[in-house]
């Protein structure tokens, strides 16, 4: 990690393996997905493990602004498409959608209202967003 004012170098994460997709959550937590080890890990900006999951191979992920949920997308490998997890510790799966088709992209929009999924086969979907439901099921 470097300074964006100076480029100064701050810190290094390891992550141990290949990283193939990384994000920044809005408060600054690091979640990225290793696809060799089939792992998603999430850690602070100050390289402190927030925790980690091994999960199906996953195309695609987002999070929301809030920093508390993580949406993955992926091809049809016999589970969901789409997988809202909790962001933390265990990354526990709240909510499920399946989908036809496999996911290229994902992304929370509408200020959060809504999921919205790329499919493989060109079409756009749109999933509501009900946190207050996820919440309970965990």
């Amino acid at each position: 990690i470097h300074n964006l004012r100076d480029t100064k170098y701050v810190r290094t994460l390891q992550i141990g393996g290949h990283v193939d997709m990384i994000k920044i959550s809005s408060i600054g937590d690091i979640v990225s997905y290793c696809g060799a080890k089939k792992e998603i890990i999430a850690h602070t900006m100050n390289g402190i493990l927030l925790g980690s999951a091994s999960v199906d191979s996953i195309d695609a992920f987002a999070i929301d602004k809030s920093g508390k949920w993580l949406v993955t997308g992926a091809h049809q490998g016999g589970g969901a498409a789409v997988v809202v997890r909790k962001l933390g510790k265990g990354f526990r799966i709240a909510h499920e959608f399946d989908s036809e088709v496999g996911v290229r992209s994902i992304n929370f929009i509408c200020d959060d209202k809504y999921i919205i999924a790329a499919l493989e086969d060109g079409r756009l979907t749109i999933y509501e967003v009900n946190p207050h439901l996820w919440e309970r099921k965990l």
